[in-house]
């Protein structure tokens, strides 16, 4: 039978600092030598973002608490399977959960989150929220010019 090498029982507690450190590198380096640093940050944010929403539908036409890469590519404004192609320097540090992705270690986001551990790559919640908010009324127009559009252009057929 084999034991879990990090189980709390064998990690001595003078250690986790260390460990921590070493984490948030690996993290840091994933990131920073991304040739899509920018775009995964904002990914990211949005899949914080989604943690605390609730469970109604909104106008993108999916679940606020979604974090499905389809919403994500709504939000801002990127092409169909994108997100995931974006995602792939990170992919290690995420799961699927059904249709959503979650991030997979809580020191991860406490990472993304902690500008003094973070630095450059610091997701501000603030900064993606207000994303969401201004990408909703967006994407209303967008569905109404595209309705009339389709609508002229069956008239006119």
């Amino acid at each position: 039978m084999a034991s879990n090498v990090f189980s709390e029982q064998n990690l001595n507690r003078d250690a986790l600092p260390q460990l921590a450190e070493v984490y948030d590198r690996v993290y840091h380096y994933l990131i920073f030598n991304s040739s899509h640093r920018d775009t995964i940050l904002q990914i990211l944010g949005q899949i914080i973002v989604a943690r605390d929403q609730s469970h109604e539908v909104d106008v993108f036409g999916s679940p606020r608490n979604s974090s499905s890469p389809k919403r994500i590519e709504r939000i801002l404004g990127l092409k169909h399977s994108d997100v995931m192609r974006i995602l792939k320097d990170v992919q290690h540090l995420l799961e699927l959960e059904g249709r959503d992705i979650k991030i997979r270690h809580s020191s991860f986001v406490a990472f993304l989150q902690e500008r003094s551990r973070s630095r450059e790559l610091y997701v501000d919640i603030r900064g993606a929220q207000f994303t969401l908010q201004v990408a909703a009324p967006i994407r209303r127009i967008f569905d109404l010019e595209g309705t009339r559009n389709s609508s002229t252009s069956t008239t006119h057929a």
